[in-house]
């Protein structure tokens, strides 16, 4: 009994199968954030996962970002297995801050116990107004919940990181904020208070380093045209011509044509 033991595949393939032959169910295996892991730890845990779904009776899932699936796909473990795609849509970035906001709100109000220290509530009035003023303003302004989608790419938890470090930058006038909060009820966060954010981050003055904002008159190569390079390739792309497909974008190939043809590298 114990050699048995001591194999773990064997023994858990064995009370796999006894739990679904008695309880007469399917046994379902999810492994969720496997891309949070190495390349390699990823490619391990596809072979195994493959393994089980052979081996133990069992339907397993694994809950992957497209990217990863397709890459694996092309030149990784997956591209060896046949395999069945199941794609979910994500939410809405914006709708997903607010539900998020919503709960720090709860949890700033002490409506919800923080999970650090049970059964205790705590109530920070100056934060709860500062969460208000921002769902406030992105409810009551859509250019703000545009503006994060576009600057974050739509990912969700850049978002959240976003407004994190607004809630605490020292760009943004937090006093002003919650002062007025405090006396009227309301206020609408002026939309260049993000736009600010976004370029400035926690510095006085615009830092490439650190700021998720692009400079594009920046250059990489002492060539004084350099500095208009991303103003004709932005106004390229939203050029409405034969070089854009129906979906409205336009193919690395056709890009590098054009720059080409300008006498650029």
């Amino acid at each position: 009994m114990k050699k048995k033991l001591e194999d773990k595949e064997q023994h858990l393939r064995q009370v796999f199968n006894r739990i679904s032959k008695s309880t007469r169910k399917q046994i379902i295996i999810i492994l969720d954030n496997i891309d949070q892991r190495e390349l390699e730890i990823q490619q391990k845990a596809f072979i195994i996962s493959q393994s089980i779904a052979q081996h133990w009776q069992a339907i397993v899932f694994l809950a992957v970002r497209p990217n990863t699936f397709h890459q694996s796909k092309r030149s990784g473990s997956l591209s060896a297995y046949p395999n069945k795609v199941f794609y979910i849509m994500p939410p809405r970035p914006e709708l997903v801050l607010e539900r998020r906001l919503i709960f720090a709100l709860n949890m700033a109000e002490g409506k919800l116990p923080l999970e650090s220290l049970e059964k205790v509530s705590i109530n920070l009035n100056n934060i709860a107004l500062y969460i208000k003023a921002l769902l406030f303003s992105i409810r009551k302004n859509p250019e703000i919940s545009e503006f994060l989608s576009n600057i974050t790419g739509g990912n969700v938890r850049s978002m959240i990181d976003f407004v994190t470090k607004f809630i605490g930058s020292p760009n943004v006038d937090s006093d002003k904020i919650i002062d007025i909060m405090a006396r009227k009820g309301e206020y609408l966060i002026p939309f260049h208070e993000f736009s600010k954010a976004a370029l400035l981050g926690n510095h006085s003055h615009f830092d490439p380093e650190s700021s998720i904002a692009m400079n594009i008159f920046d250059v990489r190569f002492p060539d004084r045209r350099e500095h208009f390079l991303c103003s004709i390739i932005l106004g390229f792309l939203n050029y409405d011509a034969s070089h854009r497909n129906h979906e409205g974008f336009v193919t690395t190939i056709e890009l590098e044509k054009e720059m080409q043809s300008l006498g650029f590298r």
